[in-house]
């Protein structure tokens, strides 16, 4: 039993730290995409609005070098356009869509 005591607390640790959003630059998230797919991540950037050949809208974080990732819902990001804001969701690259974050928070950067 003494040795589970000193274990349970590191298996404990580990698993949480797994779940921990990481924070990466948005040109880190350009330059090296697929070690961060599928990742929970934090990160930063202006709200920029883009228009697709079908008339409709998205939403991108864009960095002063002009990386770019695409943030949804809309509807969560649509309020901060302009801004620059931090968000943290799970980073995506999808064939023919590029790269992506599914928002789970965004909060103005000067909050932080």
């Amino acid at each position: 039993m003494p040795v589970m005591r000193r274990v349970l607390p590191l298996i404990l640790a580990a698993l949480l730290a797994g779940c921990a959003p990481q924070r990466v630059a948005l040109d880190q998230l350009a330059t090296h995409q697929e070690a961060f797919a599928g990742q929970r991540v934090t990160t930063d950037g202006m709200v920029v609005r883009f228009a697709d050949p079908d008339g409709g809208v998205y939403y991108v974080l864009e960095d002063d070098r002009h990386d770019r990732v695409a943030v949804v819902p809309a509807a969560l990001v649509a309020p901060h356009l302009g801004e620059r804001v931090v968000v943290t969701g799970t980073f995506a690259v999808v064939a023919g869509e590029g790269r992506t974050i599914r928002v789970e928070t965004i909060a103005s950067a000067s909050d932080g």
